[in-house]
């Protein structure tokens, strides 16, 4: 079964990997198209102009001016990239406009054309190559200025269309402006409804990737956690059977599994926390935790630890009456489970671990884990992720205390930790001698529950 889950969440990767080409890719297939487009209709005016004037230096470049302003469609399979084709295009676009509102003189329109290149750079720029944008935008600005400067009117007099033939171009013009405009906003329109389409595509494939990816972590921790769990019983059954050294060793691969079922039931939380995210569920209800009573849930947990390191757990300095309010589960497991295992694992054999509680006058409540093992450095908070061994050797997962100051944070918890190491203080606590001490203090909880669990 966990392999036919782990196949099909490699193939979902493949379907997904499939459907994200880059909106990028889009937006310049319609660049080319309009280009071409652009390029093909100002090439057919040619026809008609370039016969008309019979300069050859000047009538030649600018048709290849024309003709390279459909550079990113025809030269779309060359080793030039991407983005100087469409800088080629805009360059040659500005200077075949400039030459024909020259030959054709300022009160020609042909300056107009400046409105659908421009769209045409935004195509080409907008959101990847924002100074080129700018700089293009000022290009367009002048060829729509074209008119106001003098050297439009000087070139090419002698051979300029007479004003009646002016008319008929000018809406000829206005026309075919206008046409491309409309063209280049119907290709933005196609180009924005695909790509909202393969949005929605690839959400849709993200989500059944996600789903693959929780069922994936369910049916590992049910295949892992099962036998798991028959072989912690087994042990113990053992350990009732042995003595001495044969019992020492039975201890240990008691607190071992009992380390894998921790993992695994961090795993196990942390999956349904995503789930709820990721459905849109509000968090699991809040209610009010005592001490005695999140201990009374780990009991099973930390039994067997206890006793094979000798460290005893102090509960002198504990009252049921300070309330912490938090989801219940990911408090009792995610939270304190992950600090007061921390702290085991770092007591020596024989030390304690003391739990304590304290409330202040405004209402915060506080509830502290000392032992009196090395004290946690800084190290810890740098690679929090990199298991750290306890005093017996133990290693955990590494992701304790960052799974602990995360579920924490959900829950309005401050997590401080105070040692000797860490040359901390704080105003509320004080922690002084060898050891660490990890305050969970909750400011004023008000119109929350005060039952206790």
């Amino acid at each position: 079964m966990t392999h036919q889950v782990a196949k099909g969440f490699h193939l979902n990767l493949k379907g997904m990997t499939r459907a994200g080409d880059l909106s990028s890719d889009i937006r310049q297939a319609y660049v080319r198209k309009f280009a071409l487009a652009y390029s093909l209709t100002t090439l057919g005016f040619s026809l008609y102009f370039t016969p008309q004037e019979f300069n050859p230096k000047s009538a030649i470049p600018v048709n290849i001016g024309l003709f390279l302003i459909a550079a990113p469609h025809w030269f779309r399979n060359s080793k030039i990239p991407t983005y100087w084709l469409n800088v080629i295009s805009q360059v040659a676009n500005a200077g075949a406009s400039v030459w024909i509102c020259s030959f054709l003189g300022p009160t020609s329109h042909i300056n107009l054309v400046a409105i659908p290149q421009f769209i045409m750079a935004l195509m080409m720029f907008s959101g990847v190559h924002p100074r080129t944008t700018i700089a293009v935008a000022g290009l367009c600005l002048f060829q729509l200025m074209l008119p106001l400067f003098p050297f439009v009117d000087t070139w090419y007099l002698h051979k300029r269309m007479r004003e009646p033939g002016l008319v008929v171009l000018r809406a000829i013009l206005d026309v075919t402006i206008f046409s491309l405009s409309t063209y280049q906003f119907k290709i933005i329109s196609e180009s924005w409804n695909r790509l909202v389409a393969r949005a929605e595509d690839e959400k849709e494939l993200y989500q059944n990737q996600n789903e693959w990816r929780k069922k994936l972590l369910r049916i590992l921790s049910h295949d892992i956690k099962e036998p798991m769990v028959h072989s912690l019983l087994a042990a113990r059954n053992l350990k009732k059977r042995v003595s001495g050294d044969e019992a020492s060793i039975v201890n240990q691969i008691e607190s071992a599994q009992i380390s894998i079922l921790e993992m695994i039931t961090n795993v196990e939380l942390s999956n349904q926390e995503l789930d709820r995210g990721a459905s849109g569920h509000v968090k699991a209800p809040v209610v009010a935790h005592s001490v005695q009573g999140v201990l009374r849930k780990l009991g099973p947990w930390f039994e067997s630890r206890l006793k094979e390191k000798q460290v005893t757990l102090d509960l002198s300095g504990a009252s049921d009456e300070h309330l912490i309010h938090a989801a219940g589960d990911a408090f009792v497991y995610q939270v304190f489970m992950n600090l007061l295992s921390n702290a085991v694992k770092f007591t020596p054999r024989g030390g304690v671990v003391r739990v304590e509680s304290r409330v202040w006058p405004d209402g915060a409540v506080a509830w502290m884990i000392r032992d009196d093992g090395v004290g946690i450095g800084p190290e810890v908070f740098v690679a929090h992720t990199t298991p750290q061994p306890g005093t017996d050797g133990e290693r955990g997962s590494g992701l304790g205390l960052k799974i602990a100051r995360t579920f924490a944070d959900d829950n309005q918890i401050e997590l401080v930790f105070l040692s000797s190491r860490l040359g901390v203080s704080h105003p509320r606590v004080r922690h002084e001698g060898a050891g660490t001490c990890v305050v969970l203090l909750q400011a004023r909880v008000a119109g929350r529950l005060s039952s206790a669990q």
